[in-house]
Formats: structure tokens, C-alpha cells, sequence
């Protein structure tokens, strides 16, 4: 080309891009009513909170991202996309994360702010999000269970570590939020009670010990002593000399860090819900006594308490973990739970205290764990559905008691191989599930890894006929 056309430059303005979503799914929880199906979820490379929301197919629709992006600083993408255009990170919240939806179809979350440990709560509106914070007494807000009240949304979570007034020792509990207005905008408008509490357990050997030092038993409980190089005898690999009153020893090691990434806390894994009549109903697991409790509004502000499962002196059980609720017909109270004793998903129904093996996890040749991330409904007949996940094959499964007599059945969602394929997906993580009709709306996280081992999350939202 040549003359006046040639290379001819028109300048115009256009809109940056979005900011790219990251790797959302830990920690979700899904809520429905008859016009929408959300879930809540942590976004782990922002450190965000995040709402999406999905059709009646389960494609998802809309994502939002809620709190933990900063509200100043540059723009480098769409102002009106996620997280305001802004990429640099901000707060880190958004873990355990609760959803409920309310009558007006306004979304409730309540959420962990990691970097103040506090609890935090967001409400949509007609133009947007409206966050806020509702306890920062101590370190608080974990395993959040959101539900909506007679007078507004309640919240039962757990106090990791705090005091409570006048008690100057440091403890560890289960508290209940509950507002005195449908739409709280501060924390002036939730009224916090501690329900169930505990001295926190001091850390084994003080979570760790000096230089030179080993943390050993040597008969009066887990202390740090002094390390030795003299023992007669040679230490077994998971042994240490140390120096005892008598000269030097070999102990055994005791390990300062968890089996598991459990706190040693009561409150864990809470499940709140309410009766016909509004009473408050919360189910939760003891890690310090390996218990699964329950919790009920005694209709003057208090809690009547009680252990469903557990507390044997005789056989220790460790019962209780990724417990789920569920109020069915004539306030029905059932709940769903992990004995990780035996290794079973287990459902017990409270109102008659009828406990049943869901899931042993025996498929022979195969023995597997399963009952994690258990999330428990009743469908429209009255009968228990539960959604779980088999960590052993990384699956999400789905058990069901039906038939007469009546019995329980198992099938697998997402994650075996498909017809003909050799490899599945790892699948079932943070299952969570709600009924709309006769159709239970279950959120899943799907895992992979891409060619340079980057973990990939995929939010899925799984529809099955009830």
C-alpha cells in the first residue's frame, strides 16, 4: 500500500479485561431455594471469598468475589469485574466458609478472616455485597454453620482460642451469633454466647523444643530434656538418649506435630439449624475427648448439652468428625458423622437415638475410609440422603436409605473412570449439599494438575433426582 491509506492508525478506548478468577472450591458450602443455587467458597490464591451461582443443570452462572481484595490502589483490570480490577492481594478471608438464603432470596455468608482471626459476615443486596465483622473476642470464627432464624441469620462457629469473662484461663469453644435484625450491618447487631467451652490444652512440649533438647515420657508426661550422647545401648530409629536421673536413656521420640490437622479444640465441624418452632439445634465434634455433641436451645437463652456418641472411659472412641445435621419431618433431628474409630459413615437419628452404619467401607477386596465431608438432607418422603466422600478412591458418593424394610445404598457421582478410561477424577472434596423439591443440588470441588503440577480446582455443582 502507499499514499495517504498506508498504515493508517485509529485510536479508541476499550475496556481492560477482567482480572483472572483463581483457584476457588476450598471450603464451599451450597444453599438453594426455588430461584437460586449458590455456593460459597475460598479462593486460596487471592485469599478471597467468593459466591457463584448456578442454574437449575448446574452450570454456574455468575462467580462474585465478596471480601478480601483491597478497596484502594491501582486498577489494572475491569473495574466492574471481579475483585474491583484490582490484582494485589488484600485480607486473607474466606475459609470456612457457610451459606444460607434467606425468604427475600438475599445470600448470607459467614466466613474466617484469617489475617485478624475474627469472624466475618457478608449479605448480598440490590447493589451488590455488604460485609462486616460479628465477633473478634479471641481467635474466632472457624467452622462456620450459617442458618436463618426467626429473627434474622444466626451463626455457629468455633472459638479456637480466647477468654470468657471472668474465667482468666485461656479456652476453647463452640459460640452461637445470633441478629436482631434480618439485615445486620455491624457487630452491635448479633447477640454472641458462648454454648460449650474447654480449657485449651497446652501444646506437647510446649509445641516444640530448644536446640539440644528431645521431647520424651519418661514417666511423667511429655517434657523437653536434654539430650545425651552416651547410651550404653544403641537407639532404635525412633528412639533418642536423653538424660534421665540415672544417667543416659534411650526414649522414644514423641512428635510435637498433629497426626492430623485437627485443632484441639471442641466446637469443630458445628451444624446449626433450627425447628418448626425456632429452636436452635447445633451438632459439633469434641477433638479433645473425640466426641460428637449436641447442643439445644432450652427456650430461655440457654443450651441444654449432650454427647450423642463417644465418652466410653472403658473403649476411647474418636467419633464425631465432618458431622452434619438435618431436621426432617416433625422436627425429626438425625445427623451424619465419621467414626474414625472404625472407619464408618454412621447416621443417627437423635429423636429416637437409632444409630446406623451408612458406609463401612468394606467393598472386598477393598478397604477404604469414608464419611468425609459428610453434608446430610431428607428428601420430600422423609428419608435420609447423604453426600460424602470416599477419601480412600477420592470420590463423591451418595447414600440413600429407601425400600421397605428400609436400607441403605451407595453409588459414586464424580471420580471413577469413565467407560473405557483407566484413570478417574479425584473428586468429593468440600461436598455440600441442599434440597429444592424433589432434586438435591450437591457442590463438589474436582482436583488436578496441569503439566508443571499447578493444583487446579473445579467448583462443580452435581443435580440428582430424589
Amino acid at each position: 500500500m502507499s499514499g495517504p491509506l498506508c498504515c493508517l492508525v485509529k485510536c479508541g478506548c476499550e475496556t481492560l479485561p477482567p482480572v483472572l478468577a483463581g483457584q476457588y472450591g476450598w471450603y464451599a458450602s451450597l444453599a438453594a431455594n426455588s430461584d437460586q443455587v449458590a455456593v460459597s467458597a475460598y479462593d486460596p490464591i487471592y485469599g478471597d471469598l467468593v459466591v457463584a451461582r448456578y442454574d437449575a443443570s448446574g452450570t454456574q452462572t455468575k462467580i462474585d468475589y465478596v471480601d478480601g481484595f483491597p478497596t484502594t490502589g491501582p486498577i489494572v483490570a475491569n473495574p466492574s469485574g471481579p475483585r474491583g480490577g484490582r490484582s494485589e492481594p488484600g485480607p486473607n478471608v474466606g475459609e470456612h466458609t457457610s451459606v444460607a438464603i434467606d425468604g427475600t432470596g438475599a445470600i448470607h455468608v459467614a466466613y474466617y478472616d484469617r489475617t485478624d482471626g475474627r469472624l466475618r459476615y457478608a449479605r448480598s443486596t440490590a447493589t451488590g455485597w455488604e460485609t462486616s465483622i460479628v465477633d473478634e473476642n479471641g481467635d474466632v470464627g472457624l467452622y462456620t454453620s450459617i442458618a436463618i432464624g426467626p429473627n434474622g441469620p444466626a451463626i455457629a462457629y468455633l472459638m479456637a482460642e480466647g477468654l470468657i469473662s471472668p474465667d482468666p484461663v485461656n479456652r476453647t469453644g463452640l459460640k452461637l451469633a445470633q441478629a436482631r435484625t434480618p439485615t445486620p450491618s455491624s457487630t452491635s447487631d448479633w447477640d454472641v454466647v458462648v454454648v460449650d467451652s474447654r480449657p485449651k490444652p497446652e501444646p506437647i512440649c510446649g509445641g516444640g523444643c530448644t536446640a539440644g533438647n528431645a521431647c520424651v515420657d519418661l514417666g511423667a508426661g511429655p517434657v523437653c530434656t536434654p539430650e545425651a550422647s552416651a547410651c550404653t545401648d544403641t537407639c532404635a530409629s525412633d528412639e533418642v538418649c536423653v538424660m534421665d536421673t540415672g544417667g543416659p536413656i534411650c526414649s522414644a521420640k514423641i512428635s510435637v506435630v498433629p497426626l492430623d490437622d485437627l485443632l484441639p479444640a471442641t466446637g469443630l465441624f458445628a451444624d446449626l439449624a433450627f425447628t418448626s418452632t425456632g429452636t436452635p439445634v447445633i451438632a459439633y465434634y469434641d477433638r479433645i475427648v473425640g466426641d460428637l455433641r449436641l447442643a439445644k436451645g432450652d427456650g430461655a437463652g440457654g443450651f441444654i448439652l449432650r454427647t450423642l456418641d463417644g465418652n466410653d472411659p472403658v473403649t476411647p472412641t474418636d467419633v464425631g468428625q465432618h458431622v452434619s445435621l438435618a431436621i426432617g419431618p416433625n422436627d425429626q433431628i438425625a445427623v451424619a458423622y465419621f467414626d474414625a474409630t472404625k472407619d464408618d459413615l454412621v447416621y443417627l437419628d437423635v429423636s429416637t437415638n437409632t444409630k446406623e452404619i451408612v458406609d463401612n467401607g468394606v467393598t472386598p477386596p477393598n478397604l477404604r475410609l469414608v464419611g468425609a465431608d459428610a453434608s446430610l438432607i431428607f428428601d420430600a418422603n422423609g428419608d435420609p440422603a447423604i453426600a460424602y466422600q470416599d477419601p480412600t478412591e477420592i470420590d463423591l458418593l451418595y447414600a440413600r436409605r429407601t425400600g421397605s424394610p428400609a436400607m441403605w445404598w451407595s453409588e459414586v457421582l464424580r471420580g471413577q473412570p469413565a467407560s473405557g478410561a483407566t484413570t478417574g477424577l479425584a473428586s468429593g472434596f468440600y461436598a455440600s449439599q441442599a434440597r429444592r423439591g424433589d432434586q438435591a443440588f450437591i457442590s463438589n470441588v474436582d482436583v488436578t494438575f496441569d503439566t508443571e503440577s499447578n493444583l487446579l480446582l473445579d467448583l462443580m455443582v452435581v443435580v440428582k433426582p430424589l
